[in-house]
């Protein structure tokens, strides 16, 4: 009972953080199979006194530990052992962690504090929202956390809007000032989050704030940034799975989104004319983004879609770059593309290209494949070698055949008797051919 405190007194140290969740852990099993009374540790409320430790005034790396551990509860929920003896008995932390007075705290500490104090609170949040998709959890058991996010969901879009300051950082694609940095991915991931949860109020929250403008202008300004071009990818898609048409016409209206493609489509076809440059990172995300925008509007219910895909500028696209592009990648599924026009299209069609099912390394290189009879090996390899010369390694009686060539011609000295044919052989020489035989050898013998 003693141990617990004392490691919250050091939860800077990381073998303390380790020993605290350990703890926590074994309680959690025991308490749930009765084992024993285990009510002193919940009296401590730990929750409540690690969320404390997120407060702008302690050092970051007790900040840090602090959100190590409560996500520690969240993913350490038994809700989340699949097969386990207390599968069906949800963590008393998490629910605790779920409550309207606790959210509001994390919150708190995370948009009024320091860059530090955002960052790990963030990561919190984003593990929290992500366990409220859970089917395990009821409407009535999310309600606390969406009604605290809502409630903040303007400072989460300033977050994106003016993130924490960074150093520039550059890399092969040059410079970036300001990085992307990682909470407003984490801010991205609490958004996934609120639109799997299909709750309108938050989604009526996000759009009000502006959310998508600010979400669009990320995608396009980082262009190398995988993580977030997939991650905006699945936010879209979210949204238009979802059944709040406001928010669909928002990502049309308010973020531009088929202007964008367009606009980036001809960025991209001026960039590749610089020798040695790739298509644009995003490119493969807006491809799978059109087609997801042209599935949904042949959906019943979507009809409104038509008033934004009826653009001539977006059937301009959809016959000079969506269905060219999708008509290669089927080809290349059906692994019946052979010839590539051109550098960008060949990058365009690298894009889509899967292993094959089966792969024969032995094909490369033209050979049969190991079972089959070593002496056709080589068969249909003839033709000039790298110097323009005949040889064929199909012919046994040749200078010592592919042995032979590989040596330069030279032959093995099979003594009388030892071979099928060797005695014969030997005695069928005039003794001029013996002596020059011997003469060859000696020589080779005594070369270096």
């Amino acid at each position: 009972k003693g141990l617990v405190p004392q490691l919250l007194l050091h939860i800077s140290t990381y073998s303390a953080l380790e020993l605290l969740l350990k703890v926590v852990s074994e309680v959690e099993e025991a308490a749930s199979l009765q084992e024993a009374d285990f009510g002193w540790l919940y009296d401590i409320d730990l929750v409540s006194v690690l969320l404390g430790k997120l407060d702008k005034s302690l050092d970051s790396e007790v900040q840090a530990n602090a959100s190590v551990a409560l996500v520690g509860f969240v993913s350490q929920s038994p809700m989340q052992w699949e097969g386990s003896a207390i599968a069906s008995m949800p963590s008393r932390f998490v629910n605790d962690l779920m409550k309207a007075e606790s959210v509001s705290v994390l919150l708190q500490h995370t948009l009024s504090g320091t860059d530090s104090s955002l960052e790990h609170g963030l990561t919190v949040l984003s593990a929290l929202v992500k366990h409220c998709t859970g089917e395990a959890r009821t409407a009535a058991e999310v309600a606390p956390v969406m009604g605290e996010v809502r409630g903040r969901m303007g400072d989460l879009v300033n977050v994106l809007r003016n993130p924490p300051k960074l150093d520039s950082v550059v890399n092969q694609a040059g410079p970036l000032d300001p990085p992307l940095g990682s909470s407003r991915i984490k801010v991205l991931e609490v958004f996934e989050g609120l639109l799997k949860m299909k709750n309108r109020e938050c989604e009526d929250k996000m759009r009000e704030m502006g959310a998508m403008p600010v979400v669009m202008d990320l995608f396009f300004k980082y262009e190398w940034h995988t993580f977030l071009h997939n991650l905006v990818q699945r936010l879209i898609e979210d949204m238009l799975q979802g059944g709040n048409e406001d928010l669909k016409r928002s990502l049309f209206t308010d973020g531009e989104l088929l202007d964008r493609i367009i606009s980036a489509h001809a960025r991209n076809d001026e960039w590749v004319k610089e020798p040695k440059r790739s298509r644009l990172g995003y490119m493969g995300q807006l491809r799978n983004i059109a087609n997801t925008i042209m599935a949904h509007s042949k959906q019943d219910g979507n009809e409104w879609m038509s008033e934004y895909i009826s653009q001539p500028a977006w059937g301009h696209f959809l016959e000079s770059e969506l269905d060219p592009t999708n008509e290669r990648y089927e080809k290349l599924q059906l692994g019946s593309v052979h010839n590539r026009p051109n550098t960008h299209q060949q990058e365009e069609d690298d894009d889509f290209t899967s292993p094959p099912a089966t792969i024969n390394p032995y094909d490369h290189f033209n050979f049969r494949a190991p079972d089959d009879d070593q002496e056709d090996l080589f068969d249909g390899d003839e033709g000039p070698d790298e110097y323009g010369d005949e040889k064929d390694y199909d012919d046994d009686e040749g200078e010592g055949g592919l042995l032979g060539t590989l040596m330069g011609g030279l032959k093995v000295d099979v003594p009388p008797g030892e071979g099928d044919a060797g005695g014969a052989e030997e005695d069928s020489k005039t003794p001029e051919a013996l002596a020059r035989e011997r003469n060859q050898e000696g020589t080779l013998a005594d070369s270096p």
